[in-house]
């Protein structure tokens, strides 16, 4: 088996996940994002470890904490509808309104309650953000800036996608202001999968 001290010298658990100084930065940045209900993009190549930095915050999230999950399926778009459907499928009993405008209006009234009256907080995490059209993206964020009683943004959101994702937003500064954005990539001293198993097959031979 591994020695205590060899995990320990790598900054691996029992289970040998990492957990390096980078790892809890990023991890205090997402935590720090649904605290001031920020517009956060978390930004890496496959296998950068996205979903998992998520999965992590999850575990030690306060429970006042709230999470809406929205993912892609295959090769769709995100529309603003599924967004608002999820929105309402996680946090309430209601049935959900066809038409767009009520549906909107349902979901201010929905958060804002929960907000305001219940203590809690809302945070959307969006999957593969990448395929938000930019339209969507607008209109996210128009819905994020809604006033309920006095109270706005009544949510964070943090969206998890691949780098082309801030490339799609070149020309669109009114969004991309408004976004801070976190990159997994070597430059700021985060390693993919792939490169780690290369960097300890180097290290340590195969």
């Amino acid at each position: 088996g591994v020695s205590r001290s060899l995990l320990n010298h790598f900054g691996l658990s029992g289970t040998g996940v990492h957990d390096s100084h980078k790892c809890k930065q990023v991890r205090d940045d997402l935590h720090f994002s649904i605290q001031s209900k920020a517009m956060t993009a978390l930004i890496g190549p496959y296998q950068s470890g996205k979903t998992y930095l998520m999965r992590q915050v999850k575990r030690v999230a306060p429970k006042s904490v709230i999470f809406v999950h929205v993912k892609a399926f295959e090769d769709q778009w995100i529309r603003i509808g599924s967004i608002l459907t999820a929105i309402i499928q996680d946090t309430s009993t209601e049935s959900v309104r066809r038409d767009m405008e009520t549906r909107s209006r349902q979901v201010i009234r929905i958060l804002g309650n929960l907000v305001v009256n219940e203590g809690k907080q809302i945070c959307l995490v969006i999957e593969d953000c990448h395929r938000l059209h930019v339209n969507t993206l607008n209109t996210l964020k128009l819905m994020r800036e809604a006033d309920f009683a006095g109270h706005a943004p009544l949510f964070s959101v943090i969206m998890l996608g691949w780098p082309e994702f801030l490339d799609k937003l070149s020309n669109r500064r009114d969004i991309l202001e408004r976004i801070t954005s976190m990159r997994l990539s070597q430059d700021n001293g985060w390693f993919t999968y792939p490169e780690r198993v290369q960097y300890l097959e180097n290290v340590f031979g195969q």
